[in-house]
C-alpha cells in the first residue's frame, strides 16, 4: 500500500470508486475478441484511451490513477495486467 500511496491513492477514497467503476461499467468476464485480434495483450497506453474514450471526465484521473497502480502492481509481481 505504500507504493500505490507513492502513486496517488487514497485508501480512504479509491476503494470504494472503484466500486462504482466496476458497477457503472461492468467487468470482463471472457477474453474479449479485440485483444485477440492486436496480438493478444492490451498495452497500458492503449487501456488509457479506452478510459478517455469511456470514463466520464469526473471520475477520468482516478481511473487513470487505478489503471497505473495496477501496473504497477503486475510490475512489481512480475506478471502481466491481466491473466486470460
Amino acid at each position: 500500500m505504500n507504493r500505490l500511496h507513492s502513486l496517488g491513492y487514497n485508501g480512504q477514497v479509491h476503494p470504494a470508486l472503484t466500486e462504482q467503476l466496476v458497477n457503472a461499467y461492468g467487468i470482463l468476464r471472457e477474453r474479449p475478441e479485440l485483444a485477440a485480434s492486436e496480438g493478444g495483450s492490451y498495452t497500458v497506453d492503449f487501456l488509457q484511451r479506452v478510459l478517455v474514450e469511456t470514463v466520464h471526465p469526473s471520475m477520468l484521473a482516478d481511473a487513470l490513477l487505478l489503471l497505473s497502480c495496477l501496473n504497477q502492481l503486475a510490475h512489481d509481481d512480475g506478471k502481466p495486467m491481466f491473466i486470460w
